[in-house]
């Protein structure tokens, strides 16, 4: 007669892979390339670009639970930003171009494209943020196309000297206008704002957002502008994340920029506080986890 071996539950075995799911990715931000993307107001020494990625885990899951992964419930979660434009004028310059200056923006100016006012974002996510899952979503906007007609400037060709002059890969210059750009009847650009790779400095996690408050269509001269934009920066986490190496929360190097640097750093800051924990809610939050082989569970009546 084959015995009968109850199942052992093995609880306290299981929390770590309960809570596994952060430090391959943590280890994974810093091996990778840093020349993604640099921002020109931060120090690229302080920036390490990040890839997103899941460790891996199987296990076997009773009780009830919503959609889960690793034994844990994702989360979805957005931060949202508002995005609006500055004062502004127009005017011509002796050739006839005509030229927007915004107050604390600084310029789309890909050679012979089109010289419009841009601004860039550094928008905090939380630090236990599956960086594989960020996503831009445009909420609302509201848009007015000017009055008039306009012939916005091209801008000037990179290294221009006496011998040398540098438009770029891609570009069909004719009197210093992109003429893919310039002949199209479309807006330039096709997106007034853009999501870059996530990137860190130091502790701060984040991603950067471009805003580019007008668009110029050449062929018709006209131009829209974006009054005011509403975007969500989704990214999904597991409910009962590990909790962020306290090491990494105490690097204070960086802190004095931050609220500079981040534009939502007064509603993130909290997310990167030394005393932040991750609670653990017990077996009941989550079902149970039996560890077993495959002998033990075929010669079993329990």
């Amino acid at each position: 007669m084959t015995p009968r071996i109850p199942i052992v539950f093995l609880y306290a075995m299981c929390i770590g892979y309960l809570l596994a799911p952060s430090f391959a990715e943590l280890d994974g931000m810093n091996r990778s390339d840093p020349g993604q993307y640099a921002s020109n107001s931060l120090d690229a020494d302080d920036i390490t670009f990040i890839p997103g990625g899941n460790p891996e885990c199987e296990t076997f899951i009773s009780g009830d639970s919503e959609e889960s992964t690793h034994s844990n419930t994702i989360i979805t979660e957005n931060v949202t930003i508002e995005l609006r434009p500055e004062n502004y004028t127009i005017s011509s310059d002796q050739n006839g171009y005509d030229m927007i200056i915004m107050e604390n923006f600084s310029y789309l100016s890909s050679p012979g494209d089109p010289v419009l006012p841009l601004k860039r974002y550094n928008v905090l996510i939380p630090p236990e943020a599956q960086l594989s899952s960020i996503s831009l979503h445009i909420i609302s906007f509201d848009a007015q196309v000017l009055d008039g007609s306009f012939d916005i400037i091209p801008a000037s060709p990179w290294m221009a000297n006496s011998t040398r002059v540098e438009w770029g890969p891609g570009k069909v210059i004719r009197e210093g206008k992109n003429i893919p750009v310039y002949g199209n009847d479309s807006d330039y650009p096709s997106e007034f704002v853009r999501l870059f790779p996530a990137a860190q400095m130091r502790k701060w996690k984040f991603v950067p957002v471009e805003f580019v408050p007008f668009q110029y269509n050449p062929l018709t001269g006209k131009l829209k502008l974006i009054k005011y934009a509403k975007i969500n920066i989704s990214y999904s986490r597991a409910e009962y994340a590990q909790a962020v190496g306290s090491d990494l929360l105490e690097d204070t190097v960086m802190d004095d920029r931050a609220a500079e640097i981040f534009s939502n750093y007064q509603e993130m800051k909290g997310s990167y506080a030394t005393a932040r924990t991750v609670s653990w809610p017990g077996p009941s939050a989550l079902g149970y986890v039996i560890i077993t082989t495959s002998d033990i569970k075929s010669n079993s009546n329990k």
